[in-house]
């Protein structure tokens, strides 16, 4: 039991330790997307030219004019690659940085031939690990100085940004690997533009780059806003920051998913409340607090409704519970139990007793309880089909199907969230498939829940509120470490967090709503009365009791085995001397007790065995992979230079 628990307790550090990971450091890491490649001092770019025109849908219209400068010797051209998939830090008003993921769409790719050095073409243009590559150049170029011009169409998509337009655009991105003597840009936005947090940021990625803008010099002319920039070294950037109102833009988004799921969670939660208020517990149970055996059912029956499951211990305590009736005698020497038949069992049997005394005396009247190892796990199986036949007398099932159907839609719904954060996010593959990981856990630890609410009559009330705890961890932890996955981070755009309304709902509801039927009620109020009885009763008027009826001690022991309170039955009439029962001889050496004790352990071989094709395949999870985020810098205050969508970087070949 505490190798069980140390294994829970390791469980339960690992995933906290994910969701400090993903909840501390995914909302404040910042990742540097930009490949850098090592410093190149062989060239330099003399100038380079700058031109944005973005319309009403925030799509841009980029034109590059590169000077190049090779200093050691003449290049066939330069590489320009450009990010299809980036990570943007934005600045937020707390002066940190909320991170997001977007999938820039580029096309149009043309050069301008009369802006460019004669016998320049674009060679090769190819994406891979997120960029597009453009080759530019000329094979066997012999100039030193070289000039290329070209346009491209770049669309970023929405900001995902509730509360304003964002213009966060790096002019000059963080990856080239030489140094930029000039800079000079002109960005045109569809209506007329202000300074007004206008904000450009100068330097290398992550850097604080808060008091860089001193190094742009710029004017604002209508909706445009030129600029210069001198001095760039390898590796460093410019970028403008320039928040504008909610609306400014027309994005062209689709909205379908975020339909879909807002009716899926608005149903769902519909669908919750009605298994609330139709099939909530509405007549109590009461417990009949009374020390007898109860009537009309057999231990197997007892063991059945006091967690909703049939073992092997619940079918071999029918043992001693037919001793007790004279169906059969035990007799212990002090090695083996040497169970006799001493008559058939009535008509009116149960069929799990008639099906497993046939075959404890099948071709023999007497077994040894070493012998009983050797019975077929499928004898226990058939016995426990028997008993859960009853199931519908005892048990409400519409309730924990309706849970089921419940949870299955969560589950629908954190796909449909992972598929619709996928559709937006460069890196789909494993933002969908980690967030479908954490999805799948919580739903396990979700359907779990009935087992352990259907079982908490048979265990004490810490050991209920202890799984209970453990179950709430293992369906919430995953479940909020996936709102922190991939492209979410701290997105506030998405419904994640109103998704776990669904589970939280379930988790609170289904222990409230009615599981019995009024004879499930009956029966389940007095054996749970039993075995509140047994823990709680005076010892010496439990004795008293037995005193004056003797054989109530051992018709209370079968119950008392599968109730799980046996040791402490035992062990209040451990000092009372007890007459041996007819069915029961010992010898000379052995007592009453403890030929029961060995008894006891004899059936516990037996439920053993008669277990081994019950038990339920339990679901490992081998491991939750955390994402990991390189630093770039000490990065805190207003923003950095390489934050914004755009950029890039280049070199020469």
């Amino acid at each position: 039991m505490t190798k069980i628990k140390n294994r829970i307790t390791f469980t339960i550090a690992v995933i906290f330790m994910i969701m400090a990971m993903l909840v501390f450091g995914g909302c404040n890491v910042i990742e540097n997307t930009t490949y850098l490649p090592p410093e190149d001092d062989g060239y330099k770019i003399s100038n380079y030219v700058v031109d944005v025109v973005v319309d009403e849908n925030k799509v841009m219209t980029i034109t590059e004019s590169i000077t190049a400068v090779f200093l050691d010797y003449p290049s066939n051209g330069i590489v320009r690659y450009l990010p299809l998939d980036q990570t943007v830090a934005v600045p937020n008003d707390d002066g940190d940085f909320d991170i997001k993921n977007y999938r820039n769409t580029i096309s149009n790719v043309t050069l301008d031939k009369d802006r460019t050095t004669e016998g320049v073409e674009i060679i090769r243009s190819f994406t891979d690990s997120g960029y597009l590559f453009l080759y530019i150049g000329d094979y066997g170029n012999t100039q030193t100085e070289c000039v290329y011009t070209f346009s491209y169409t770049l669309d970023p998509g929405d900001d995902r940004d509730t509360e304003k337009d964002l213009f966060y655009f790096n002019i000059i991105g963080t990856g080239w690997d030489t140094s930029i003597d000039n800079v000079d840009f002109s960005i045109t936005f569809p209506s007329e533009i202000t300074d007004e947090q206008l904000m450009f940021y100068v330097g290398r990625y992550g850097e604080d780059n808060t008091g860089s803008s001193g190094r742009v010099e710029y004017s604002i002319s209508g909706n445009t806003i030129s600029g210069s920039c001198n001095g760039l070294e390898y590796g460093e950037a410019v970028t403008i920051f320039k928040p504008l109102p909610q609306g400014y833009f027309s994005v062209n988004r689709s909205h379908t998913f975020d339909i879909v799921l807002i009716v899926l969670l608005l149903a769902a939660i519909a669908g919750v409340l009605a298994l609330f208020f139709t099939k909530r517990r509405k007549t109590p149970i009461i417990d009949v607090v009374e020390f007898k055996a109860p009537d009309g059912i057999t231990p197997s029956e007892a063991g059945f409704l006091i967690d909703q499951t049939v073992n092997g211990h619940d079918i071999s305590a029918l043992i001693v519970y037919w001793a007790s009736k004279g169906f059969l005698t035990l007799n212990d020497d002090g090695k083996d139990v040497t169970i006799k038949k001493v008559k058939d069992l009535p008509n009116d049997a149960k069929e799990h007793e008639k099906f497993f005394f046939a075959t404890l005396f099948q071709n023999r009247t007497e077994v040894k309880s070493s012998e009983l190892s050797k019975i077929s796990p499928s004898v226990g199986g058939r016995c426990k089909t028997s008993i859960e036949r009853k199931k519908m007398v005892y048990f409400n099932s519409a309730p924990t199907t309706w849970f089921r159907v419940l949870a299955a839609v969560y589950f629908i719904l954190a796909i449909v969230l992972a598929v619709r954060i996928g559709n937006e996010s460069f890196n789909t593959f494993s933002t969908v498939f980690w967030r479908l990981i954490l999805s799948v856990i919580s739903l396990v630890a979700l359907l779990f829940l009935p087992g352990i609410v259907q079982k908490k009559d048979g265990i004490s009330r810490k050991a209920y509120i202890f799984k209970l705890v453990v179950n709430f961890i293992f369906i919430f932890a995953p479940a909020i470490g996936s709102i922190f996955i991939g492209e979410m981070y701290c997105d506030p755009f998405y419904l994640s967090v109103f998704i776990l309304l669904l589970p939280l709902l379930l988790f609170f509801t289904y222990p409230s709503l009615e599981m019995l039927t009024p004879k499930g009620r009956e029966l389940l109020g007095r054996v749970r009365g039993l075995k509140t009885y047994i823990e709680v009763a005076e010892k010496d008027k439990m004795e008293a009791m037995v005193k004056d009826n003797p054989t109530l001690f051992y018709d209370v022991l079968p119950f008392a085995y599968v109730l799980g309170v046996s040791n402490v039955y035992m062990n209040k009439f451990k000092d009372v001397a007890l007459p041996a029962p007819e069915w029961l001889t010992t010898s000379a050496q052995i007592t009453t007790l403890i030929a029961l004790n060995s008894i006891s352990r004899s059936m516990f071989v037996l439920g053993t065995v008669m277990s081994r094709g019950m038990v339920s395949t339990m679901v490992k999870v081998a491991r939750v992979a955390a994402v990991a985020a390189a630093i770039g810098g000490s990065a805190s205050g207003g923003g950095f230079s390489g934050g914004g969508v755009g950029g890039g970087g280049g070199g020469r070949f």
